[in-house]
């Protein structure tokens, strides 16, 4: 196969070692086969011809033909078997160049965005159409770059980390990554690099999954909940879900400091017994009514109550649900 081009991955790599043994075990029965009967025809055939014709001159004249008879019959013998051999490793070998095409076929047409790179240079050998029309440079353009071309260089030390930790690494490695576009944009990727045999060696290969979406809308969704939470801390509101199944609230940052308390690091969940404790003695009872009301027939929730801190102070909320 022509440099540059994808050859073989691991299912390729074995049927080229398969065929490789196959080649050599042939090899080695037709000349173990040579030898047993080249030993068999001349201890056998001189026994018997010398028992038949004691004659000495008889004796020459059948070494000859002897002679002649056994290269002759050997010939014929070889050639079947070394025809026959040569016909299995034909059809073993169009087998593997259909399975390399069948994975290069793979490689080319797949719509996820993928190169192969080589593990001590970084440097890409090979890219699919996918990768050149996600990233902006052409098939061969790639083959120009390394894996530092795709790298802001606050992940140079990373890369270098990474490469060095993989020279061992057969299995799959998967790691989230920004790259660079041709045109200067900066993509969030996840990346999956397996290993593969290619031209005799291993190289990995780098599938792409591109990820700025929805990445971005995960910050967007962190940057408007750090604000609502701002907001609430001004204005002096809380929020809260009533879980009644689990009998658990989720409160909010503020809805804790509201009750006196400080907000968990982790899960903010109250039990709900432990909740209406923090209700003063005389407002519980209304509270729980109302609150039950509303999970029964659907009512609005509007009650005003007290809260009594750890400090002993009272304060006075509003709820509404």
């Amino acid at each position: 196969m022509a440099a540059g081009e994808p050859t073989r991955n691991a299912a390729t790599a074995l049927a080229a070692t398969r065929l490789e043994r196959r080649m050599s075990r042939g090899a080695l029965r037709i000349s173990l086969l040579y030898l047993g009967l080249g030993v068999v025809w001349i201890l056998g055939s001189d026994a018997f011809f010398g028992w038949m014709f004691p004659e000495p001159w008889v004796q020459v004249r059948i070494q000859t033909f002897k002679g002649v008879g056994y290269v002759v019959a050997t010939a014929g013998l070889l050639y079947l078997l070394v025809h026959r051999l040569g016909r299995s490793g034909l059809e073993a070998h169009r087998l593997l160049e259909d399975s390399e095409a069948s994975h290069r076929a793979m490689f080319e047409g797949n719509p996820s965005p993928m190169y192969l790179y080589e593990l001590d240079s970084l440097r890409i050998l090979r890219a699919n159409a996918a990768a050149a029309a996600f990233y902006g440079w052409s098939q061969d353009e790639f083959t120009r770059l390394d894996l530092y071309a795709l790298r802001p260089p606050e992940e140079y030390a990373q890369l270098r980390a990474r490469a060095e930790a993989g020279r061992d690494q057969t299995a799959n490695v998967v790691h989230a990554s920004r790259h660079w576009r041709k045109d200067g944009s900066l993509l969030d990727v996840q990346v999956n690099v397996q290993t593969l045999a290619w031209g005799g060696r291993a190289v990995r290969l780098a599938i792409i999954r591109d990820r700025t979406a929805e990445l971005a809308a995960l910050r967007g969704t962190e940057s408007a909940l750090r604000r609502l939470q701002e907001t609430q801390q001004i204005a002096r509101l809380g929020s809260w879900e009533l879980d009644l199944g689990a009998g658990t609230l989720y409160w909010s940052a503020q809805a804790w400091r509201l009750h006196g308390l400080e907000p968990p690091a982790g899960p903010r969940l109250q039990p709900l017994a432990a909740a209406v404790d923090l209700v003063h003695p005389d407002d519980r009872e209304r509270l729980a009514a109302m609150r039950a009301a509303t999970a029964t027939h659907g009512h609005p929730l509007a009650c005003d109550y007290r809260v009594q801190w750890a400090d002993g102070s009272v304060r006075h909320l509003q709820e509404r649900g």
